[in-house]
């Protein structure tokens, strides 16, 4: 009697998807904060809601685009009828990732470069005062990505 054995563990990821990581602090302590604002992240160019009203945060994990070198954001926070809108452009490249044949194929990225232009609205609700970029390296080890700054009311 002769046993055969082959190579048929497929060790595939559960998800194939990738995201950055945005944690946010005081822009005066620099300590974790707790955004209470209610938030919502859409991407500008194509419209697109990426996140939607979040509240009590301290991080939020936001998909990039493969097909694009840039993203911009649009992070709209608001509070009791008021509201302010600013965007962060996140520039980056695109990597194919392949684990096996028999895995879906998966996008990771390398952040270049991150710029935030503020926008007009409420001083009654936080803004964002400054993003530093943290780790470039976006892929399936979920480490923070981005710390954002926010200036409290």
């Amino acid at each position: 009697m002769t046993a055969f054995s082959s190579c048929t563990n497929i060790d595939c990821p559960l998800s194939n998807s990738v995201s950055a990581k945005y944690m946010f602090y005081d822009s005066s302590s620099r300590a974790s904060v707790v955004l209470k604002d209610t938030l919502t992240v859409k991407a500008a160019s194509i419209d697109t809601v990426l996140f939607n009203r979040g509240v009590n945060l301290t991080e939020v994990n936001l998909p990039m685009s493969y097909r694009l070198s840039a993203d911009t954001l649009l992070f709209c926070i608001s509070n009791s009828g008021e509201s302010r809108t600013d965007t962060v452009v996140v520039a980056h490249t695109n990597e194919a990732h392949f684990e096996s044949i028999d895995c879906s194929p998966s996008m990771f990225h390398k952040i270049t470069s991150v710029t935030l232009l503020r926008g007009n609205g409420s001083a009654k609700v936080a803004q964002i005062d400054s993003v530093a970029l943290n780790n470039p390296k976006v892929n399936y080890n979920v480490v923070e990505n981005f710390k954002v700054y926010i200036a409290l009311p």
